[in-house]
């Protein structure tokens, strides 16, 4: 087992001097990630994510339908691909130009509302 120095103690007399090395003879063991295994076969189990729809329970396949569901309280939203490319692209160019913000698409600038 390789031992890392965990302090170097230099010790100067007037004839000679001394170092010493501290070593941590102790250190506390941390638990290795847990990996869960089917019970039957012992074989490692992943994680997979299925929408179903509501109405018949079938599976949504969501590279097919090309939109993005994003959660909104118990709702989930349908954004399609190329709408959220787009607010990703503009917001990344009016961070770069106007230094910080946000612009949302669908929403007129206040310059052209009727103040009444």
């Amino acid at each position: 087992v390789h031992r890392r120095r965990s302090a170097t103690l230099p010790l100067i007399f007037p004839n000679f001097s001394l170092q010493v090395d501290l070593f941590t003879l102790c250190a506390p063991l941390r638990r290795p990630p847990t990996i869960k295994v089917n019970a039957a076969n012992n074989a490692p189990l992943s994680t997979t994510f299925q929408y179903l729809n509501k109405q018949t329970g079938a599976v949504v396949d969501l590279s097919k339908d090309g939109d993005t569901y994003l959660p909104l309280g118990d709702a989930r939203v349908p954004f399609s691909s190329r709408t959220v490319s787009a607010v990703k692209s503009s917001s990344a160019l009016s961070v770069m130009a106007e230094g910080v913000g946000v612009k949302v698409l669908g929403f007129k600038p206040e310059a052209t509302l009727r103040m009444e």
